[in-house]
C-alpha cells in the first residue's frame, strides 16, 4: 500500500505530518493514533501493513497516524533546533489533528488512541476540554511519573534519579540526544524534558502558560477510557502506577497484556490479539454515526 501523507497546521503555525490508512470495506468509525516519547509515526504500524494501524484499519476504521512536532517528519528536529515543551503537544498538535481528521470524516465517530506520551497528552487535553470532539479514547502504557502514583520508594529514586540524569545531559547538549544514547530515535527538546522533571518534583502536573492542573481534570473527561499496560513494563508503566493515575477517571477499564513491554505493546506481532480487541472495543464505541 502506498503510503498517503497529509500536511496538517496546528494554532500555533507549525505543520505535522500524517499517514492515512484508509478503512477496509464500509467505514465505521476514525482513530486517530499518536505516538511515545523519543520515537514517532512510524512506529505505529511495523512492518509496515502489518503493524497497530493496519490492524485497526483492517477492522473498518479510517487511521490516521501523526508525528508530534520535533519528531519524524514534523519540522525541525531538536538537535536541528527545534524547540517545543509538553503544553505544546497538549494544547496544538493533538487538538489539530482531531479537528482535521474530524473535517474529513464528519459523520464519522473519531477515537484517540495514544501510547505513553500521546496516551497521556490525550487523556490531559480531554481533562481541560470535556467537550472535545473526541468520542473514545485508548491508551497504551501511558501515566506519568509523580511521587504519588508509586507506592515503591526504591522505584521512585530510581525514577528520579533517571530524570535527573535526563536533564543533566538535556542542559549540557540543549536538548536529549535520543538516538546518541540508544534510548529512540528521535531526540527531545529541553523545555518538555523540563517539564517532567517539574513534575517529579512538585508532585503536580501544571500548564506554564496557567498553572491550569492536568490532573485536576483527570475527573472531567467524559470520553469511555479503554487502557492497557503491559506486564512485562517493570519501570515506564506499571499497573499499580496506573491504577493510581486513571483512578479519578469516571469511566475507564484497565486491562494488562501478558509478556508485553512498554513498546512491544505498538512493535510486536504477539500483541495482535490486543490490537484487534482495541479494535473491537472502539467499534462498539464508535459504530453509531456522528
Amino acid at each position: 500500500m502506498n503510503e498517503q501523507v497529509h500536511r496538517i497546521r496546528t494554532t500555533s503555525d507549525f505543520m505535522l505530518a500524517a499517514s492515512e490508512f484508509p478503512a477496509i470495506g464500509d467505514a465505521r468509525g476514525v482513530v486517530v493514533l499518536g505516538h511515545a516519547m523519543m520515537c514517532n509515526r512510524s512506529t505505529l504500524d511495523r512492518p509496515p501493513g502489518k503493524g497497530l494501524a493496519s490492524a485497526l484499519a483492517m477492522a473498518g476504521l479510517h487511521v490516521y497516524t501523526f508525528d508530534f512536532r520535533g519528531h519524524g517528519q514534523s519540522g525541525a528536529t531538536a538537535g536541528a533546533g527545534g524547540r517545543w515543551t509538553y503544553d505544546d503537544l497538549v494544547n496544538h498538535d493533538l487538538p489539530a489533528v482531531v479537528a482535521w481528521a474530524r473535517a474529513r470524516h464528519p459523520d464519522l465517530r473519531l477515537g484517540v488512541l495514544g501510547h505513553s506520551l500521546a496516551g497521556h497528552a490525550a487523556l490531559h487535553w480531554l481533562g481541560q476540554h470535556p467537550d472535545a470532539p473526541v468520542d473514545a479514547l485508548v491508551l497504551y502504557a501511558a501515566n506519568v511519573w509523580v511521587p504519588s502514583f508509586d507506592p515503591s520508594r526504591l522505584r521512585w529514586f530510581k525514577k528520579r534519579t533517571l530524570l535527573a540524569l535526563w536533564l543533566l545531559v538535556s542542559r549540557t547538549v540543549g536538548h536529549y540526544p535520543a538516538r546518541l544514547m540508544r534510548t529512540g530515535t528521535d531526540d527531545e527538546a529541553l523545555g518538555l524534558v523540563a517539564d517532567f522533571n517539574r513534575w517529579a518534583a512538585t508532585d503536580r502536573c501544571l500548564r506554564e502558560s496557567d498553572g491550569a492542573d492536568y490532573l485536576a481534570g483527570r475527573a472531567r473527561v467524559r470520553q469511555p477510557v479503554l487502557a492497557y499496560v503491559g506486564e512485562k513494563d517493570d519501570l515506564l508503566c506499571l499497573r499499580e502506577c496506573c491504577e493510581r493515575y486513571l483512578a479519578p477517571v469516571p469511566d475507564h477499564t484497565l486491562k494488562s497484556v501478558s509478556a508485553a513491554t512498554h513498546m512491544s505493546l505498538v512493535l510486536s506481532h504477539r500483541s495482535q490479539p490486543t490490537w484487534e480487541e482495541t479494535a473491537k472495543w472502539f467499534l462498539e464505541k464508535l459504530g453509531k454515526s456522528a
